[in-house]
């Protein structure tokens, strides 16, 4: 008897057991599902936020990049119901908002009252919605984001991104996307203004055939070419591609001439020159005539050719920057004193074939260098030099080729930039000598360089 009782004794253990366990399971069951809902949960919210964010960053990249091809001059504040309600006070632009909180404020109520006004601003991006704003007199973007979009918002984001932007320095005294050919008594050397130990780098994108020497000064220059084949030691073979920075002479006229208005001279396709025109996005050749000015030779230059538009001048000291718009520079056995800069645009500016926009010199003694500081020449074509012509100092920027034939010339001082825009344009180098002079930042290329990027929500 009290062994069949201690039987059912066990048994009725066993059973509380097995209870005890099935609760402990089902509540870790419900602990599992429950962590996997807020996981979930989490991971839902953290894909809103990051989709959020994504929009807003649509916006500050749209506004950048047009700030890019601008170089600076665009700026975005559409009015809403008749007023420019993104307008800031001279005080914001010249000290910035009183505080973090007073600039989050402005924004958010400024977008807002924007897309609410005229949806027709807002840009659907994936995901949602933004709309972005770059307040003239700031170096600022805003961008607010709605997530699915403005009217059924559940999520929003509002970013700031400041930038500046950042010109060109040179660290070659030769870099060409195109193939060199080179190397005839050519040598390259360091300028007198340079530390002594600067590196003398030389590199083209494409081929080099042959190998330029070493001039008195400086150390053997370093070569590279990015493309295998006809590139000979010393120079470095499949070297990386370098950035050559692309060569546009309008990029300079919208940037620099608002800097030298007093300086600046358009040479126009109607044979006169003309004051530069410094309103945003303006074409050269569109300001008034020089005043006092009828016909004849303007400051040493006159049109040699009616049909091309070439400008040559007759040597002396006429200082400033010749801009030659829809045409060519060709100037032969003349001394130039004062310090200039000349530049041309060619008629398929950025584009190919050419049938203009070059610079040729023969028998030229340019003594001052540029007036721009560092900048002698952007061409919007090719650039040559022949027959003992001394070019000094300053860069030479040619959107097409450059091409050097001379012999016993003491050549350049400065520093040489092809960007080869067209096909099969080739750089020739032959006779003479480089001193590269490379320490002066270009007004050249200018890049959008965010400093900061932050939300303000």
């Amino acid at each position: 008897m009290s062994k069949r009782l201690r039987m059912r004794s066990d048994e009725g253990f066993s059973m509380i057991l097995v209870l005890g366990i099935g609760l402990v399971l089902t509540a870790f069951a419900f602990l599992a599902a429950a962590g996997g809902i807020t996981s979930m949960q989490d991971s839902a919210r953290h894909v809103v936020f990051a989709q959020n964010l994504d929009v807003a960053e649509a916006g500050v990249d749209q506004v950048t990049a047009r700030l890019q091809k601008t170089n600076g001059t665009y700026s975005y504040c559409p009015p809403t119901t008749n007023v420019p309600v993104c307008d800031v006070p001279t005080a914001v632009q010249v000290s910035g908002f009183a505080s973090k909180a007073a600039e989050r404020a402005w924004a958010k109520a400024t977008l807002t009252q924007l897309a609410a006004d005229n949806p027709s601003l807002l840009v659907k991006a994936s995901g949602g919605q933004f709309l972005a704003i770059r307040p003239a007199g700031l170096q600022t973007v805003y961008s607010m984001s709605w997530v699915p979009n403005f009217a059924q918002a559940q999520r929003q984001r509002l970013m700031k991104s400041e930038y500046i932007f950042s010109t060109y320095q040179p660290t070659n005294a030769i870099l060409t996307n195109g193939n060199i050919e080179c190397c005839s008594s050519y040598n390259v050397g360091l300028a007198a203004n340079m530390p002594a130990g600067t590196a003398l780098g030389i590199h083209t994108n494409g081929s080099l055939t042959g190998v330029p020497g070493a001039a008195s000064t400086g150390p053997a220059p370093v070569i590279s070419a990015s493309a295998s084949g006809t590139c000979t030691s010393p120079c470095v073979s499949s070297a990386p591609v370098q950035t050559v920075p692309e060569i546009d002479p309008r990029a300079v006229y919208n940037s620099e001439s608002p800097k030298y208005t007093a300086n600046w001279y358009d040479l126009c396709p109607d044979g006169k020159p003309h004051q530069p025109n410094t309103a945003s996005g303006a074409v050269p050749c569109t300001g008034a005539i020089y005043p006092g000015y009828t016909s004849g030779a303007f400051r040493g230059w006159t049109r040699s050719d009616v049909t091309t538009n070439t400008w040559t001048n007759s040597g002396g000291n006429y200082p400033g920057i010749y801009y030659v718009y829809r045409g060519n520079i060709d100037l032969n056995n003349v001394t130039l004193t004062g310090a200039m800069t000349m530049i041309t645009e060619a008629t398929n500016n950025r584009g190919c074939a050419k049938t203009n926009g070059y610079q040729q010199y023969k028998k030229v003694d340019w003594l001052s260098g540029g007036f721009i500081p560092g900048l002698m020449v952007v061409s919007g074509s090719y650039w040559y030099q022949n027959t003992q012509t001394h070019m000094g100092s300053g860069a030479i920027l040619a959107q097409g080729y450059v091409e050097q034939q001379t012999s016993s010339s003491p050549g350049v001082t400065g520093l040489l930039i092809a960007e080869n825009l067209c096909p099969g344009e080739i750089n020739r180098l032959q006779g003479s000598i480089l001193f590269f002079s490379g320490a002066v930042d270009l007004p050249i290329s200018p890049l959008v360089r965010s400093t900061l990027e932050l939300e303000l929500n």
